[in-house]
């Protein structure tokens, strides 16, 4: 179902990943290696939701992979980084399929919200990850502008 709803600030403290889109495929994995073999370092906030937020660039994405935290417990360990979301409204959609399908969730957010007039943001959030890599669903947001 497809939607806008209001969400509170969020942080995700993870891994770092900055490629050009040709070239995301092939770091995302090892961010996420990183970040299951350095969960323990997040303290409390471990036990939060593993969670993927990208920002578009004009050549690429830069994104942060890890575990999605308030912002008051947000603690980043040496080498890892941290991606602010603020409150606000954001498009949402649960994806429950394939994880090769994301993208094309994300392309639906799009045209839904472009039928609607709504201007989107940069912002995505994915939440829904595993750490035992057994598929699960996936809670999708886009920010919405204005």
């Amino acid at each position: 179902m497809l939607g806008v709803v209001e969400r509170d600030a969020v942080v995700v403290v993870g891994m770092p990943v900055v490629a050009p889109l040709g070239q995301r495929a092939g770091c995302v994995p090892d961010a996420w290696r990183a970040v299951l073999a350095r969960r323990h370092e997040l303290g409390p906030s471990a036990r939060g939701p593993l969670a993927d937020v990208s920002f578009a660039l004009p050549v690429g994405c830069h994104e942060v992979v890890g575990t999605l935290v308030p912002p008051a417990a947000a603690h980043v360990p040496e080498g890892m980084a941290a991606a602010f979301l603020p409150a606000g409204r954001y498009v949402h959609l649960v994806h429950d399929g394939r994880l090769a399908t994301i993208a094309e969730s994300f392309d639906r957010i799009a045209a839904w919200a472009a039928s609607r007039r709504l201007r989107l943001g940069t912002r995505r959030l994915d939440v829904g990850y595993r750490a035992d890599g057994v598929p699960a669903v996936h809670d999708l947001y886009v920010d919405v502008l204005g």
